[in-house]
């Protein structure tokens, strides 16, 4: 069953007839999708609850170095979760035997920094009764070595318990260990599209009317997905808006635009006030037109952190990827609201009666934007984004047998067939898929809030331009295509990591704009666009609120100021104090502008809106570009640059 969550299009209000000023988006403050990236458990609402947890490795993928992580994760939680719901409300699956993988191993699959042991898990646990006889709870890992027979377990699972817990009135809490999708969609074993159980089928199983929470791995750090209304639209009572959610979806999409703002005289701790007028005039970029070595491993060190805070989804310790349980941190309650359960306090108690592994924890040499996230190690990690490529080439299938598909697979190809690649490269493709991927997120998300009806009814990664294009007329695709490009201007391009330059020829570097065609189509389906180009505005107005939102968010983060001053200090930049900015922001609304303590800098000059910067598909053009095998427009000859001169320091 297709997912048809959407919002009500607001047709008379601000969309249709009404004057500009009302043309931002009538979607109303509904939240329509709570996913949020958490380092500890959610809460399970009721003792009355069930539990389903799925664990999608195979026995081949199961060592440490390889998926052994999300065993891991998927004992952990079976230990945290052991004896917090009725005896045989909790069922557990499993691709491979991990029971005696983990028993003839514990070591190597010790969770979090602190090497927390959890093969105990993967035993049956007891419990004494009322009348204190030992008893089996019903929590033996089922494990199911086919992924026909797992597929078909699971969703069975998945439709028994939703008929249980709508009778109880009671929450369905589903933990899903292995390779994954923003969307949620769960690969069995491999990464390839017939080995999957996608969120939508999971939705048709469990139905509308079910209050459901899912858990997956965050795919681009630490941490877990999670979406604490899986399948209620608009999602159940939540604390944070929509705009908080939707700053934390969206990633590290608004990023390029974002960095090159905090770099510049834009910074947003940079007092303007005290800077000699005539550098800021003669000078496009503060400090010194060839930095030293220091001031290029400020910059760096600057650039790193806010792109790997935005993929991260703006969660606390992206790179840790160990329980907190602390409550202060307790995204839970940041995002949702207080817990009905149990406090966080209870299981940071119950994680501490677990033995410590007592061996020496191994060298783990991870790649170092990583963190310890996807095992810790190089080499699983290295797996991990591998999984990343190849999830990636299931989507759009069409897209791939184009000319520009074929030479960006041929690239994804050799990055995955290369035996040796250098730790750069593994950077510059994890940046690149997380953009690819986000944007499907954003396509998907702009399309629900707004009510535009789905293609096909399909989802962006699904959707079949080349079918559409066939199936279309002349004048519907001239408008779809005019309106790709306003809408290009809007999303910057991939942020290239520190010692990798643009390349606007590459196939996989530049922006791929099938989500884009797909959110116009979405939108000229239902609200024609010739001579309005007022229509642009609501969207436009709608991606800035979440942009700017970033910016706040990522102006709290105490790593961000100290990096943000440490850069300043290196360039002999007058600064503004954190105290300063955040008095600022906190005085104004989240969907207005941040003022300056001592200047009135709005936030949209910090967040630089890249529209003058960024590549963009040509009005007029009669087949997108990527449609007929060559780039956007992206010479940078005739593009303008930030701030209007081709003179930058080299960061």
């Amino acid at each position: 069953m297709a997912d048809t969550r959407t919002a009500t299009p607001a047709r008379n209000q601000g969309l249709v007839g009404l004057p500009p000023v009302s043309m931002d988006p009538k979607i109303g403050d509904d939240v329509l999708d709570a996913t949020f990236i958490t380092h500890t458990i959610p809460d399970i609402i009721s003792p009355n609850a069930c539990i389903i947890g799925l664990c999608t490795v195979s026995n081949e993928r199961a060592g440490s170095s390889d998926q052994g992580w999300h065993i891991s994760d998927f004992l952990a939680f079976k230990a945290l979760l052991c004896g917090e719901t009725h005896p045989k409300a909790q069922t557990w699956l499993a691709y491979c035997d991990i029971q005696s993988i983990v028993n003839a191993s514990p070591e190597q699959y010790a969770h979090g920094k602190d090497r927390r042991l959890v093969n105990g898990a993967a035993d049956v646990s007891t419990y004494r009764d009322r009348k204190g006889n030992l008893q089996r709870r019903d929590d033996l890992i089922k494990v199911e070595p086919t992924v026909e027979g797992l597929a078909t377990e699971f969703v069975k699972t998945l439709v028994e318990k939703s008929e249980i817990v709508k009778k109880m009135g009671v929450p369905i809490i589903i933990i899903i260990c292995g390779p994954t999708t923003l969307e949620q969609d769960v690969f069995l074993g491999e990464t390839e599209a017939g080995c999957r159980v996608t969120s939508e089928r999971m939705r048709q199983a469990l139905g509308d009317d079910v209050d459901a929470i899912v858990v997956t791995p965050a795919l681009f750090s630490s941490g877990w997905q999670v979406n604490p209304s899986f399948c209620r639209m608009p999602t159940t009572k939540v604390r944070a808006d929509r705009t908080e959610f939707l700053a934390r979806q969206f990633g590290g999409v608004f990023a390029k635009g974002i960095i090159e703002g905090w770099l510049g005289w834009k910074c947003p701790f940079l007092d303007l006030n005290l800077v000699d007028g005539k550098d800021k005039n003669n000078t496009l970029y503060p400090g010194p037109a060839l930095p030293s070595s220091q001031q290029k491993a400020a910059a760096k060190a600057l650039r790193v952190k806010i792109h790997s805070a935005l993929m991260g989804r703006l969660a606390n310790q992206h790179h840790d990827h160990s329980f907190d349980f602390d409550p202060q941190n307790d995204d839970w309650e940041i995002m949702v609201g207080p817990r009905k359960y149990k406090p966080l306090s209870y299981y940071r108690q119950k994680w501490a009666t677990l033995r410590v592994g007592t061996s020496p924890a191994t060298e783990r040499q991870g790649l170092e934007f990583l963190g310890n996230a996807f095992g810790g190690t190089r080499l699983s990690q290295v797996n991990h984004i591998k999984h990343l490529v190849k999830e990636s080439l299931t989507a759009w299938s069409w897209y791939w047998s184009l000319p520009v598909g074929q030479e960006a697979r041929l690239i994804f190809k050799s990055f995955l067939d290369n035996l040796s690649p250098q730790d750069l490269d593994f950077h510059e493709v994890f940046d690149i898929l997380e953009h690819r991927a986000t944007l499907a997120v954003l396509a998907d998300a702009t399309s629900r809030y707004f009510g535009f009806p789905r293609p096909y009814k399909q989802r962006c990664r699904d959707w079949d331009e080349q079918k559409w294009t066939k199936e279309s007329s002349d004048s519907i695709r001239l408008e779809v295509i005019q309106f790709s490009g306003e809408l290009t201007r809007l999303i910057p391009g991939v942020n290239m990591p520190p010692g990798i330059n643009y390349n606007h020829l590459s196939k996989i570097q530049s922006r791929l704009l099938v989500p884009i065609s797909y959110l116009a189509v979405s939108f000229c389906s239902l609200y024609p666009t010739k001579k309005d180009p007022q229509k642009l505005k609501s969207i436009s107005n709608f991606l800035e609120r979440i942009r700017v939102r970033q910016v706040q968010i990522l102006l709290k983060d105490p790593e961000v100021q100290a990096l943000c001053i440490s850069w300043l200090s290196s360039i002999q930049m007058p600064i503004r104090q954190p105290n300063a900015v955040l008095a600022a922001m906190a005085s104004t609304p989240k969907t207005a502008q941040v003022s300056s303590a001592s200047t009135s800098q709005p936030l949209s000059t910090i967040t630089n809106t890249p529209a003058a910067a960024t590549s963009v598909r040509q009005p007029g053009e009669s087949i997108p570009p990527h449609l007929r095998g060559t780039p956007a427009n992206t010479n940078t000859s005739r593009r303008p640059r930030p701030y209007g001169s081709p003179h930058r320091p080299e960061w």
